[in-house]
């Protein structure tokens, strides 16, 4: 009897194959890989607070890829009113070294618009720099909560990075189930097959 055996090449194609799409979806690196390793400084929060001299300004600079406090970077609040008048930049200080920056921007109750800006200084850590702007309106005696914003990395990333995974785990579970097709079918064909006497 003459049996019909399955390539060898084809198993060993879908098995590259099968290799191929899953490390093909599986997540990049992080986003710190392609920024040479900086921190990418993002500010998390922002609190204003009425003083006698001014308002007093808080916010959090954290890193994009790990989420993490940021201390010991540079980091300056600016403003500027609806006639046009101008105050800052001012320093803000990280007195706990925690990355938790405070300090006060000599500005009147109104409609303002703040700048943010976060840099590397000389000497420390290295940084990709954050630079945002917010329109506030501040009012006497009420403190203020300004949005964060977020870099679309950490959690957030996680979402697009799922896509090309399921669809490469789909990709690879229905080469799976083909290859078991065909094993399948040679083995009835095998099976099936009249069984010839030598003469």
């Amino acid at each position: 009897m003459r049996v019909r055996r399955p390539r060898p090449g084809l198993a060993a194609s879908a098995a590259a194959m099968l290799v191929s799409l899953t490390v093909g979806a599986l997540p990049g690196p992080p986003a710190g890989a392609h920024s040479g390793g900086r921190a990418q400084l993002y500010v998390d929060s922002i609190r204003l607070e009425p003083r006698a001299d001014g308002w007093g300004v808080a916010l959090v600079v954290r890193d994009g890829d790990s989420g993490q406090h940021e201390p010991g970077f540079g980091v300056q609040v600016a403003a500027s009113g609806p006639a046009g008048q101008t105050v800052g930049p001012v320093g803000l200080a990280d007195g706990d070294n925690d990355g938790r920056y405070e300090g006060t921007v000599p500005i009147t109750d109104g409609s303002w618009t703040l700048t943010v800006e976060a840099d590397e200084v000389p000497g420390g850590a290295r940084a990709v720099p954050f630079k945002k702007t917010w329109p506030v309106t501040l009012q006497a005696g009420q403190p203020v909560e300004v949005a964060g914003s977020r870099p679309p990395t950490g959690d957030r990333s996680a979402g697009p990075r799922t896509v090309p995974l399921i669809l490469g785990i789909t990709a690879a579970a229905t080469l799976s189930g083909l290859l078991t097709l065909a094993r399948t079918r040679s083995r009835r064909k095998r099976s099936s097959a009249p069984i010839t006497h030598p003469g």
